[in-house]
């Protein structure tokens, strides 16, 4: 267990896992840009100290399936060393693992029809939410953020990107999730499983990695038995 730790909720029946370095391209083909990305529109405090905000998508494709239009944004700190950001669909309530079986905070009720009566968005400055041990700070359009530790300034994820980079924005379909960290030119990652490759279980940049983990040996038919639930550490 790396701590502390910020952890990210994104409601969605699959996600998909994109690692990626700055700099480094193993392909010649050059990737496809799946979604435009979102820009903040508005945010503000709550009660309970946390934040929470709202984003318009910049610009519809039906690449893998439309694109969620409006999505709420929440962030807490929920310890002195846990900060919780969840993003979701800001219109209709999606699945997500039950409250009772995993219990923890529930983040803020969805307001409805978000920006909707709106003819532009509202100006957020780029700005920090500080805790005691972690920081978040974001940019708005396109919507990115990032998170490092007050003690030393070490940055644990980061999502923001150049306009350009086809990897750096924020898709969120129905069946579809991207979103994208920086990580260090030299870090050596490994661990998803249940997959082979020509040069070994070392994961690579812009490398596409698919999770076989549906197994068939069951009494029910049409069932998948487990799932994939993809994580990275980085101490």
């Amino acid at each position: 267990m790396v701590s502390p730790t910020p952890l990210l909720t994104l409601s969605s029946l699959v996600l998909v896992l994109l690692l990626c370095t700055a700099g480094v391209n193993s392909s010649s083909t050059p990737p496809t840009k799946i979604g435009n990305g979102y820009r903040l529109i508005s945010i503000e405090g709550t009660p309970d100290g946390g934040l929470v905000g709202h984003l318009v998508v910049n610009q519809k494709n039906n690449i893998y399936g439309p694109d969620i239009p409006t999505l709420q944004l929440s962030v807490k700190h929920e310890t002195h060393d846990r900060l919780r950001v969840h993003i979701t669909d800001a219109e209709k309530q999606r699945w997500e693992v039950p409250y009772n079986l995993l219990p923890r905070e529930q983040p803020p009720v969805l307001k409805q029809a978000i920006g909707r009566s709106r003819k532009s968005p509202i100006t957020v400055a780029e700005t920090e939410y500080s805790g005691s041990e972690l920081i978040f700070s974001y940019t708005t359009d396109p919507f990115g953020f990032a998170v490092k530790r007050k003690s030393n300034g070490q940055t644990l994820f980061n999502s923001s990107s150049d306009v350009s980079d086809p990897f750096g924005n924020l898709v969120f379909k129905d069946q579809y999730l991207e979103i994208s960290t920086k990580l260090p030119n030299d870090a050596s990652l490994y661990g998803l499983g249940e997959n082979t490759q020509p040069h070994g279980i070392k994961l690579y940049p812009n490398d596409p990695y698919t999770l076989y983990t549906t197994d068939i040996s069951a009494i029910n038919v049409n069932t998948d038995l487990y799932g994939s639930h993809p994580v990275y550490m980085d101490p």
